[in-house]
């Protein structure tokens, strides 16, 4: 059972304040929990990994077609600055 964390202990888990946790619990947006009893709640640190797991954003940047899309507005930019003679303001990367 040592895998079972109190609210304030499974806030602190996530790096939350445990009124924020009450509150996505209350309103039904938090992570899943184990209820003991009425007035007894846990939280298996598994289910805190997967609520935080499918809340992770991908960095687009680390994506190899916004990387070319990036490259390809750079490569506009630089193209637009020798058209108009300002060859300073291109982006130099």
């Amino acid at each position: 059972m040592s895998d079972l964390l109190g609210t304030h202990d499974a806030a602190k888990y996530l790096g939350i304040s445990h009124h924020t946790l009450l509150h996505w619990r209350h309103i039904g947006v938090g992570p899943d929990h184990v209820e003991l009893s009425p007035v007894n709640l846990k939280y298996r640190v598994a289910d805190l990994e997967a609520w935080l797991e499918a809340r992770r954003v991908r960095n687009s940047l680390n994506d190899e077609t916004a990387q070319r899309a990036v490259a390809r507005e750079k490569e506009k930019i630089r193209a637009a600055a020798k058209s108009t003679g300002k060859a300073g303001a291109a982006i130099q990367r």
